[in-house]
């Protein structure tokens, strides 16, 4: 036959081939030849990017979808990041979250010990506002009577993003809101 089937080859081997041309009487010249077979590079189905609602606190994982390598071999993967488009030295399947404002994806690469394949991108994370805290909030006099004069003293706050809080108050009596802000 001229040919070979592919399942029959693997990564490494060396394949000759000899062609003898004969007639009905006799054979005549031969030629040959020799082909090394090479490894194939892996692949990576798709890469992608979580939570997609993320916020400076949040930690972004990048995971890698379906691999697969026609030699067999084991794949294992590395991990890139993009910033607003821009590859950055971060390397590893997770990040933790820049600023907000960030538009960040993952590139993923399949590695099967001898080749690299093509790198996939994942999806775009534009990371998110964080919504800033108030530690607590005290309400006083302790002891509140009629016409006691309340006062609340809010604890400590903070916002992830460094953005400037402010405060609003909400007033209930018996459960029900009041007009008082």
């Amino acid at each position: 036959s001229a040919t070979v089937n592919s399942v029959l080859t693997a990564a490494g081997e060396i394949w000759n081939v000899t062609v003898t041309a004969s007639d009905e009487t006799e054979a005549g010249a031969v030629a040959s030849a020799e082909v090394y077979i090479g490894n194939t590079a892996p692949t990576v189905a798709a890469a992608s990017l979580s939570p997609s609602d993320a916020t400076a606190t949040s930690t972004l994982t990048c995971a890698a979808g379906f691999a697969s390598d026609v030699d067999g071999d084991a794949v294992t993967f590395r991990y890139g990041w993009e910033l607003n488009g821009f590859l950055s030295a971060f390397t590893g399947e997770t990040l933790e979250a820049p600023g907000r404002g960030t538009t960040v994806a993952c590139l993923v690469t399949p590695i099967d010990g001898v080749d690299e394949g093509e790198a996939v991108r994942s999806n775009e994370v534009t990371i998110q506002n964080s919504a800033p805290t108030v530690a607590s909030a005290t309400l006083g006099p302790d002891t509140a009577t009629v016409g006691s004069l309340l006062t609340c003293a809010p604890g400590s706050t903070s916002d992830d993003d460094g953005d400037a809080v402010s405060l609003s108050y909400a007033w209930e009596e018996n459960g029900v809101r009041t007009g008082v802000t």
